[in-house]
């Protein structure tokens, strides 16, 4: 699993973002030891993750910020439903509701995680990163750095 830097978008950080990736999680990933086309095991994977964040307090009273976790458009795919959701508190960690079901094959998935504020005026400040994560340990090989 590897996380991108966090990006900082906007030219005014009024909710003052903290925005730090912590762990993630993946579990029964499996990798074939004969090397071949079928050398990841399609089984059930399971996948989490977890960041803190922090923004004003007025920004929290004011309603102003959401966590926005969204899979990274395919071509050829529907783009999915990004899971939105307020942020209530003005520090704390965010973690996926529920481990979500990844195939163990061998391929990469990449999650847009942001932190977007927006004032009444209109005005967005919002931080980000991508997540690149893979349930299979035959991938950890080939997920390049993020530099």
């Amino acid at each position: 699993h590897k996380y991108g830097q966090v990006v900082i978008d906007g030219t005014d950080d009024f909710c003052k973002i903290f925005f730090k990736p912590k762990v993630a999680m993946s579990k029964d990933g499996r990798c074939e030891e004969i090397i071949g086309e079928n050398q990841c095991r399609n089984s059930p994977c399971e996948f989490n993750y977890k960041f803190q964040f922090r923004i004003k307090k007025t920004c929290k009273t004011k309603e102003m910020c959401n966590i926005i976790v969204a899979d990274a458009y395919t071509a050829g795919t529907s783009p999915p439903t990004p899971i939105v959701s307020l942020v209530k508190t003005k520090k704390g960690f965010y973690t996926a509701k529920n481990d979500f079901k990844v195939g163990c094959l061998c391929k990469t998935h990449t999650k847009v995680v942001k932190l977007e504020c927006t004032s009444k005026a209109g005005l967005i400040s919002s931080k980000s990163f991508e997540l690149d994560y893979t349930c299979s340990e035959c991938d950890m090989k080939w997920l390049a750095e993020k530099e």
